[in-house]
């Protein structure tokens, strides 16, 4: 039995950008149980979202584990 397209569950994946000084400030607020760096990329889930950041931001300032991926 295969399901119709109207009757699959719908899935999205969304990605929020932010500027270094806001992505900290947010950061702040989620208190994420996990962080990941991948070379400038940073990023956390929260509430059902990507939070990220491209700026330059460096280990040490965010305080907690980051994990590399």
């Amino acid at each position: 039995m295969s399901q119709s397209e109207n009757d699959k569950p719908q899935s999205g994946s969304y990605r929020l950008k932010f500027g270094r000084d806001e992505f900290l400030r947010l950061l702040d607020e989620a208190k994420p149980k996990r962080f990941y760096r991948v070379r400038n990329f940073h990023y956390f889930s929260f509430d059902g979202f990507v939070m990220y950041c491209q700026d330059d931001i460096d280990d040490a300032i965010i305080g907690r584990k980051v994990f590399n991926g």
